[in-house]
């Protein structure tokens, strides 16, 4: 039975090693996990539509001026990251350019070329601006990028810590019954031995007393 509880005792404690091992390598992967892209601005009203499509539904209403966060595209949309979702724009409202000849029933803003092309230099002065301000340090995207993966992260390491500490709670306890279990087997083969024991002797002492008497009587005889 003792062998039995060792075993199960050091197998939870294996699985506690391992899960502190990995949350330690998925948070490390994590810290190197960033999401990159750029900052432009809305130059002509539209929609963020939920996929690459103008007939998919739409998710939020975008107004000229409105900052979006650019993480690739699709063909005539831009992926833009907000609120931990991923988002379709169409190129040409960011872009400045006409819509499409496959868009129809859109209406273009027509001061949208310049300015998009404002947007560029402004951006592009913004950046050079951020560049000798910061030195060494990363570009002002890259800070975005950073501020948007932390908040990410953070909520990510919450779940992972509250998921070891609970899991390390019932292991604790399981160890704790185990060997509140085991001491008291212990207890009850020590009391099982001392009845033994005392049984064997109060048998020994049994027979002794009846050699003695029959020796006496032998010597009364």
């Amino acid at each position: 039975m003792n062998i039995y509880i060792m075993k199960i005792k050091n197998f939870i404690l294996l699985l506690m090693i391992m899960c502190i091992v990995l949350s330690s390598i998925s948070m490390s992967v994590m810290s190197y996990a960033a999401i990159s892209g750029d900052v432009n601005t809305i130059v002509s009203q539209t929609y963020a539509f939920e996929e690459p499509s103008m007939d998919s539904e739409k998710i939020r209403e975008l107004n000229i001026g409105d900052s979006v966060f650019v993480t690739g595209q699709e063909g005539d949309f831009y992926i833009i990251y907000y609120k931990e979702m991923t988002q379709y724009v169409p190129k040409y409202a960011i872009d400045g350019t006409d819509a499409p000849a496959s868009v129809t029933g859109v209406s273009v803003n027509p001061d949208a070329a310049s300015l998009a092309s404002s947007a560029r230099k402004a951006r592009e002065e913004s950046d050079k601006a951020l560049h000798e301000e910061f030195k060494q340090q990363e570009a002002y995207n890259e800070i975005l990028e950073d501020t948007l993966e932390q908040e990410r992260k953070a909520k990510r390491n919450t779940v992972i810590w509250i998921t070891v500490m609970v899991f390390l709670c019932v292991c604790m306890i399981a160890v704790s019954v185990l060997a509140v279990i085991g001491n008291k087997n212990d207890q009850e083969d020590i009391a099982q031995n001392g009845e033994n024991k005392a049984g064997n002797s109060i048998e020994g002492k049994t027979e002794d007393n009846k050699l003695e008497d029959s020796k006496s009587k032998e010597n009364i005889l």
